[in-house]
């Protein structure tokens, strides 16, 4: 007679017991959309606070951004220029819509950002000039949608820069109009750790493969 196989509850429980401890330190499978917290001032002078979030989403090959200033350098804070960059090479880079009150906005080359401390970055979109006729106003809150000849990923903004102080970020953002003692600002941030949420992610992939195909072969 052949013996009764019995089902190992090991696998499943490790791969369980892995999710859920992963969702409690807030990592998740790679997903459609990336926030960057833009909480450190490139110069060093101003303390690290939510200056601005960015939000950037999936749209089909195409890359949704919304940038929101937090009204912590005062009240003529002017979005002026976003940087970033993109992992590979993307022909074209253009910006298909945008919610510009006045002027549309415009993909910038690769620039070493003003009060940037000496970071550099591949791209930049420019929001416009103030409230000269170039420009939309200070501009608190900013859409966009970003094209290219090939496929864009939110993964692609992954790539991260760095100041002469140190500061690493994948994102930076140019304000004007501040009421800091210098009139404009350059803020930065990063995914937390996304390297690390992506190969946690493949991780537990391969435990709850692992646990289903051992459940399979346990089974009578």
């Amino acid at each position: 007679m052949t013996p009764f196989a019995r089902r190992s509850p090991f696998a499943p429980t490790v791969a369980t017991a892995v999710i859920c401890g992963a969702l409690a330190l807030g990592f998740a499978l790679p997903a459609s959309a990336l926030t960057f917290q833009l909480t450190q001032e490139f110069d060093g002078v101003e303390p690290d606070a939510s200056y601005a979030t960015v939000v950037v989403t999936q749209n089909g090959d195409d890359l949704d951004f919304s940038v929101t200033l937090g009204g912590l350098l005062g009240a003529g804070e002017d979005a002026h220029e976003l940087y970033f960059n993109l992992i590979g090479v993307f022909d074209n880079l253009t910006i298909v819509a945008d919610n510009a009150p006045n002027n549309s906005y415009t993909v910038i080359g690769g620039s070493n950002p003003a009060g940037g401390a000496g970071s550099s970055f591949d791209h930049g979109v420019s929001f416009g000039n103030g409230g000269g006729p170039p420009g939309n106003g200070a501009l608190k809150f900013a859409t966009f949608t970003l094209s290219a000849d090939q496929a864009l990923s939110v993964n692609d903004l992954l790539e991260t820069s760095s100041t002469n102080q140190g500061i690493v970020a994948n994102m930076a953002l140019h304000v004007q109009g501040t009421s800091t003692a210098s009139g404009s600002e350059t803020v930065g941030g990063q995914v937390p750790e996304p390297r690390l949420a992506h190969l946690l992610a493949g991780v537990l992939a391969s435990l709850t493969a692992l646990a289903v195909s051992r459940g399979r072969r346990a089974s009578p």
